[in-house]
């Protein structure tokens, strides 16, 4: 039946084989012969010893059936014939054909694809040979046809048609099918296949831009079509933040076959956070739908508080950004502080009270002018309000957009303080002045009107955007003459200008700091009749300190201030140091006038070692012969302890002069105690303490200079100097030189900073009675002791003795002094490490400060430097002023070259005499006193 289907044409024939032959064949219909019309022929035709009959037909109605074939055998042995019926290839004796219709092989199926793909339907016929096949395509409800693209397969005997749909979009989305036409010479079959959906995936409707206002509703919709329910939402874009989504309310319904999915959002209250950018997608968000623009009308700029002085024009003002639309309604409000409902401010064009303005550019401003605003009775709380409808063409709902409120406030309030801690004179205040404005001002200080640039420059001013405040601050100290100023701060602000004052107070004295070394001042209020008028100040010495008193008066511990004067009525005593007294100690100073460096660095170390040498030493304090040091007996016997060095100052002359201050310490071991013993001028004790203020006069009789600073007890004396000071300043040695009292004596003093003696006027002038009369017959009196102008022209002659003596008795002097140098110290390995030159020329430079009995002997020994004597080669001028007066040039020449050589020979003797222990020698003053 296929074949027969896809066969249009049958051809059957039949062969006889015979030995004679066959004839007659025919082909029989149901039992009946065929017969030739316009849809048939036969043909028959005869070969050797056989016959072929041919019967073709178109299968139709008319020709279906059961065909035989059947023939005559002619036998040529036989006379009678036999009648043979034809066989099939299957050894059937008939053939059985049936009219069935071609049919649409497969079908074609239904499609959906993403909007602007392809779609591609197919559908397989018969291939009938004989008739003209055509294929054609066609959509549902649409004349047009498409014709497709036909391949034949399945070993020829099928057409396959595929018709593919380029770019689909909802136009093109629908139901297709094809036609198959069978179109022959006697008839036509028409076949056609099922309808198949095209549908598209893609979004139907596209969200709209949509427009709305703060506090109104917006709405997006969006449809999907599909083969099938989804659900949509809807995202907003968040720039590099990731979207936002939220459902859509959906509904569904048919749609040309296809299932159209609609999804609805509404904002229900608007802000301005909901403008952007929004879209439609599939909950997978494997498809998303164009974007469209949320915008929504709102105030860029709300009204804000208004900040005017009384009967001045408040201004408000709002704006929003521009919106093309009509019939809007623009409506101020107004309420007082204290109304809860807003009244409606009418726009009367000819009103005096109030005034609409608005202004269209970029932006929409919107703007009310109240005149003469008086801040007792005008409403002071404004709003606007903008009434916006519906429009269609901009997908708005409408809506009513509100300001904020804002207020008219009274600007120019000022406020003045100042605050202060106390009223004292050079107390510190604080100037406070505060204005109410909308913005900072600029303040000015006036002061009895006089305008204070000084304080303005260090003050302080802030504003407070809070409470519209610009506070100035300044401080400054009170003085006396500010009280009952006037103090006055002006303020500048929107080219205003408002001014407050106030009365500066009532300024008191202050009382003066008082301050006590070594003890501590404390302060109390002083009241009268139950006010502060002043402070009481009370002093309290430390442990170990008492209030100082004079004789006979009374210490000052207390004292009252009032702040009227700002003076205390008595000045507190000072704290002394109250230490036990030692009476046993006493003290003689030497002071050197010129020579402090003796007392300072390394020097210092070698005075000292000097001064505080060993008994045996012969020289520093313990050579100088105090009566106590050489009494036997306890009632009036000293005896050295230790020596100090420091740097003194004395006055000569009304002028201050530094110099080395050497002081020996001495223990006395008599009785010092009680009182009524240091009061008695004959006690051994005040004997005693009257010898130790003359140490000038035992330190002269001890050898001066040359012995107090000659440690070296084996040195033998210089002839030419030793017999002229054991002479009394000739060449006598039977002289003998003593101390005598000097003309001058007050009390001993120390300048180490170590505890003196107390001395009484009592004292001073028993010491005075006792320095008047003779202290020993062995001492010298004061007539006896040589004039200054004496010991001058004894030092000259003796000066010329020693420069007319022979070189020998030349070596035997003072040779240190002429060569600038201590030869002895070269070749002496005991003596001290002092500086020798330093040492001498105190010696040698001093001897008329020695030898002067006017010498101030109260604090020790004086020494006036002669500064034309302090360099070293004194002795060598003085030599050749001798030589230039009596010889030659060549004598002199002569005698230099000889000390040269003799003093190398005094070098050799001298190193012998050391190696052998002989006695050394020792310097003697050139004077006396």
């Amino acid at each position: 039946i296929f074949l027969l289907r896809r066969t249009d044409r049958v051809k059957q024939w039949y062969q006889r084989r015979v030995r004679g032959g066959i004839e007659n064949v025919q082909i029989f219909k149901d039992g009946s012969p065929v017969s030739e019309d316009d849809d048939s022929r036969t043909r028959t035709r005869t070969y050797y010893q056989e016959q072929k009959t041919n019967h073709t037909f178109f299968i139709s109605d008319s020709t279906t059936g059961v065909y035989t074939c059947s023939g005559t055998a002619v036998n040529i042995g036989d006379e009678c014939d036999i009648t043979v019926t034809g066989l099939t290839t299957n050894d059937e004796n008939q053939i059985e054909i049936t009219a069935t219709p071609p049919t649409i092989i497969t079908q074609p199926q239904p499609v959906a694809v993403v909007q602007g793909d392809i779609a591609t339907l197919s559908c397989v016929v018969p291939k009938i040979e004989g008739p003209y096949t055509k294929i054609i395509w066609s959509m549902e409800g649409s004349t047009r046809i498409k014709y497709p693209r036909n391949e034949p397969q399945n070993d020829n005997t099928e057409w396959k048609s595929e018709l593919k749909i380029m770019n689909v979009q909802f136009n093109k989305a629908g139901r297709y099918r094809c036609t198959v036409t069978y179109n022959s010479y006697y008839e036509t079959e028409v076949v056609d296949s099922n309808y198949v959906t095209v549908s598209i995936l893609a979004f139907l409707n596209q969200p709209l831009d949509t427009l709305g206002v703060v506090g109104g509703q917006a709405r997006f919709v969006c449809a999907f079509l599909g083969n099938a329910n989804v659900n949509l939402v809807l995202g907003k874009y968040n720039g590099v933040a990731a979207d936002t989504t939220s459902s859509m309310v959906m509904t569904y319904s048919d749609e040309n076959g296809q299932i159209k999915s609609e999804g609805v959002k509404t904002f229900s209250n608007l802000v301005e956070d909901n403008e952007g950018e929004y879209y439609c997608a599939l909950e997978d968000d494997t498809q998303r739908s164009e974007d469209a623009t949320l915008d929504v009308i709102s105030f860029t700029e709300q009204p804000s508080d208004e900040w005017i002085l009384e009967g001045q024009i408040a201004v408000f003002t709002a704006k929003t950004e521009r919106f093309n639309l009509e019939n809007y309604q623009v409506t101020w409000q107004k309420k007082s502080s204290l109304a809860s409902t807003w009244e409606d401010v009418p726009n009367l064009a000819d009103s005096r009270s109030y005034r609409y303005q608005e202004v269209m550019s970029r932006q929409m401003t919107f703007l009310v002018d109240i005149f003469s605003f008086n801040h007792e009775t005008d409403d002071p709380i404004w709003r606007v309000k903008l009434d916006i409808p519906a429009n269609d063409e901009v997908n708005l709902m409408g809506g009513t957009l509100v300001s904020e409120e804002a207020e008219v406030k009274k600007a120019g309030d000022m406020t003045i303080t100042l605050n202060k801690d106390s009223t004292l004179e050079r107390s510190t205040f604080t100037l406070t002045c505060t204005v109410t404005t909308n913005e900072e001002a600029r303040y000015r200080i006036l002061v009895n009107n006089r305008r204070k640039r000084d304080w303005e420059a260090k003050s302080t001013v802030t504003f407070d955007p809070d409470t519209h405040t610009t506070t100035l601050q300044m401080e400054e100290q009170a003085q006396f003459w500010f009280t009952g100023y006037k103090m006055e701060c002006l303020a500048l602000f929107n080219s205003q200008e408002v001014s407050t004052s106030t009365t500066f107070y009532t300024v008191t004295k202050n009382c003066p700091t008082i301050a006590r070394s070594n003890g501590q001042i404390d302060t109390s209020d002083y009241s009268e009749d139950g006010v502060v008028v002043g402070k009481t100040i009370s002093l309290t010495c430390n442990e170990n300190y008492i209030p100082y008193v004079e004789v006979g008066e009374t210490a000052v511990t207390s004292a009252t201030c009032l702040y009227s004067t700002g003076e205390y009525d008595q000045e507190l005593s000072s704290c002394s140091l109250v230490r036990s007294i030692d009476y046993s100690e006493m003290r003689s100073t030497l002071f050197f006038k010129g020579y402090s460096y003796l007392c300072e660095g390394s020097i210092k170390d070698s005075v000292l070692s000097i001064i505080n040498a060993d008994e045996g030493r012969d020289c520093g304090f313990r050579i100088l012969e105090f009566p106590c040091t050489q009494s036997t007996d306890d009632a009036t016997r000293c005896e050295f302890q230790s020596a100090t060095c420091t740097v003194g100052t004395r006055i000569y002359d009304g002028v201050p002069h530094l110099g080395a201050s050497l002081t020996g310490l001495y223990k006395f071991y008599g009785v010092t105690e009680p009182e009524s013993i240091r009061l008695d001028e004959t006690s051994p004790y005040n004997i005693t303490r009257e010898e130790f203020t003359k140490g000038s006069a035992y330190f002269a009789a001890a050898g001066g200079s040359a012995s107090f600073f000659r440690c070296n007890a084996e040195r033998r004396r210089r002839e030419a100097v030793g017999v002229w000071v054991e002479g009394g300043g000739s060449s006598d040695p039977s002289s003998s030189t003593t101390p005598t009292t000097p003309t001058h004596s007050t009390t001993a003093t120390e300048s180490t900073g170590e505890t003196t003696h107390k001395t009484t006027q009592k004292h001073q002038t028993q010491g005075s009675t006792q320095n008047k009369s003779t202290m020993d017959a062995t001492k010298l009196s004061s007539e006896e002791q040589p004039s200054q102008e004496t010991v001058n022209l004894e030092l000259e002659s003796h000066l010329e003795t020693i420069a007319e003596s022979n070189i020998e008795s030349i070596m035997d002097s003072n040779m240190e002094s002429i060569v600038d140098s201590n030869l002895e110290s070269i070749v002496d390995s005991n003596l001290e490490p002092i500086a020798v030159s330093d040492i001498e020329s105190i010696m040698d430079s001093n001897m008329e400060s020695i030898v002067n009995p006017n010498m101030e002997s109260t604090v020790g020994y004086n020494v006036d430097i002669d500064e034309s004597r302090k360099n070293d080669d004194f002795w060598i001028k003085e030599l050749l002023d001798k030589f230039s007066k009596e010889g030659t040039f060549i004598i002199l020449i002569s005698l230099l070259i000889a000390i040269l050589l003799l003093l190398i020979l005094k070098v050799v003797i001298v190193a012998k005499q050391k190696n052998k222990n002989q006695s050394s020698y020792s310097y003697s003053p050139l004077g006396k006193s």
